[in-house]
């Protein structure tokens, strides 16, 4: 029996944790921009604006390029190959369209990014924006460019807390009475 309860603590306490960080882009709505000539220089292109993150391609150019977003990657494939121009910034910044999302806590490459000269020296984020800097770098048609995002996950309100605490001390309170 006292197995039991213990395996009951740990699964509640599991479940009270998980609470606190279900989706990072999941049903969330993302802002991307192209930028140049410096980072705060968003142009008037096409595919600037807020997208839905779900199931399937959020971003699609046909013969240029498609973006998707899932829970934790962004992902781009180039359909044609192009060299960016050389200013301070030329590249996509991506953001926090409601404030719904968690603080991003770090980006790294994904090993599916095969653009010749890509380092992390291009990757700028803060809480609510990744910025990615293609300047004078050239792409050919296939090359994918992809990010694995995580975030700090959010403090469980104290409700949480209070209804984890009341579980725990039903079951102290079952397992008193069972073994007096």
């Amino acid at each position: 029996m006292k197995k039991m309860l213990m395996s009951l603590g740990v699964a509640a306490a599991i479940s009270a944790s998980g609470l606190a960080h279900a989706n990072l882009f999941n049903g969330k709505e993302l802002n991307f921009a192209i930028n140049y000539p410096a980072m705060d220089s968003t142009t008037s292109e096409v595919l600037n604006g807020t997208y839905l993150v779900g199931p399937g391609t959020e971003i699609n150019v046909p013969g240029v390029a498609f973006i998707d977003f899932s829970d934790t990657n962004l992902l781009g494939i180039y359909g044609s190959s192009f060299t960016f121009a050389s200013h301070p910034f030329v590249g996509y910044v991506f953001s926090d369209a409601n404030g719904d999302i968690d603080s991003f806590a770090s980006v790294a490459i994904n090993p599916l990014t095969s653009v010749a000269g890509f380092d992390a020296s291009r990757i700028t984020f803060d809480d609510d924006h990744i910025w990615v800097n293609m300047t004078g770098l050239t792409v050919q048609a296939g090359d994918a460019l992809s990010f694995d995002v995580s975030a700090v996950a959010a403090v469980p309100e104290p409700e949480t807390y209070a209804m984890f605490l009341a579980g725990l001390g039903l079951i102290g309170g079952v397992a008193r009475r069972r073994f007096r």
